[in-house]
């Protein structure tokens, strides 16, 4: 039986994935030095507030080592907020290959959990939430690159799921279900201080994923398992 649109979809979404894995090198030395530094100041002062000096003072280099590295203050800003997003996807990336759609929701669902979990409180975390609350044209590019893959990976999820719906309506579910996980994120300063930094912890995270990925799967109509 042929492959259908939206395995088809999933397939090249996950070469695209592979590819890129392949292709993006950790950076080494200085340009480490400074992407990190850079990340602290940005996510503290925000790019209009950080100056090239205090990162280079942070990152133990030259002045003139953002210019030889980055080309600019923005292109560095650019290149900082890439990493952000790069580092969450390696240590926690999400697959959308597999053939049962109810296992690839929870897979992608812990997946998002343990990725904006695991940014948390460090620099990366507050550079993004930055960013989202005063975009810059840099947001454009990782939004391309690391977001729409994420949705479209759930919206073919759903398209498998669930042929009959037309894309506007997949667009809620897959909104839906992206938007519960990233509450538990972006609510966590209330949640810890309504109901304390234990209840909705990293350790609760499987126990989250379940609730959100059953909750999902119940709307499309598709069995839950025991």
């Amino acid at each position: 039986m042929p492959a259908g649109p939206g395995k088809e979809r999933i397939k090249r979404l996950f070469e695209s994935i592979v590819r890129r894995e392949r292709t993006v090198d950790e950076p080494r030395g200085t340009r480490a030095r400074l992407l990190e530094a850079a990340g602290e100041v940005f996510a503290a002062e925000g790019f209009r507030g950080a100056t090239v000096r205090s990162i280079c003072e942070r990152a133990g280099a030259n002045l003139a080592a953002v210019n030889y590295h980055f080309g600019s203050k923005q292109a560095l800003y650019r290149e900082t907020l890439r990493h952000a997003f790069e580092s969450a996807r390696r240590r926690h990336p999400a697959r959308f290959d597999g053939e049962d759609v109810p296992e690839q929701v929870r897979s992608f669902v812990l997946s998002m959990l343990r990725r904006l979990y695991s940014v948390g409180r460090s620099w990366q975390g507050r550079l993004v939430a930055r960013e989202l609350a005063d975009p810059s044209e840099a947001l454009q590019e990782v939004a391309e690159t690391h977001i729409r893959p994420l949705i479209e990976g759930v919206d073919a999820l759903v398209e498998r799921a669930r042929p009959d719906l037309d894309p506007d309506a997949r667009r809620l579910y897959t909104f839906g279900l992206i938007g519960q996980c990233v509450f538990f994120r972006h609510a966590r300063p209330v949640l810890d201080r309504l109901f304390g930094p234990e209840a909705f912890g990293e350790e609760q995270i499987p126990a989250l994923g379940e609730h959100i990925a059953s909750s999902f799967l119940k709307t499309l109509g598709l069995e839950v398992r025991a």
